[in-house]
């Protein structure tokens, strides 16, 4: 897998999850967010106390979603890689993919 996630776990969570997919003939599509940092932080600032992340957190997964490319996922054995962007909002639950699994993974290596 890429960069600084290899051997982290996130890496280890993500590649069962993708064999997972692959044992049930399902496809494992990767979201690509392309919101900017600073437009992250101040949704982030708004947020209620209980609802904040920590400014640290949001940079460290804004520098991993930068290594996740599209290159990269293909390569870690995503079927496919979406980024989608406010006008691609579908007219219907009909054209979202049925994505069962998601996993954030903070720094310590805490799952969300």
């Amino acid at each position: 897998m890429s960069g600084g996630r290899a051997g982290s776990t996130w890496n280890r969570r993500c590649a069962h999850l993708l064999d997972l997919a692959r044992r049930h003939r399902r496809p494992a599509v990767a979201l690509r967010l392309t919101t900017d940092l600073e437009t992250c932080l101040e949704r982030n600032a708004v947020r209620s106390p209980d609802r904040r992340v920590p400014d640290q957190v949001l940079r460290w997964q804004y520098a991993l979603a930068l290594e996740a490319t599209t290159e990269t996922l293909f390569a870690e054995g995503f079927t496919a890689v979406l980024s989608p962007t406010p006008t691609d909002a579908p007219a219907s639950t009909e054209a979202v993919p049925d994505i069962r699994f998601v996993c954030v993974t903070w720094p310590d290596g805490q799952h969300a």
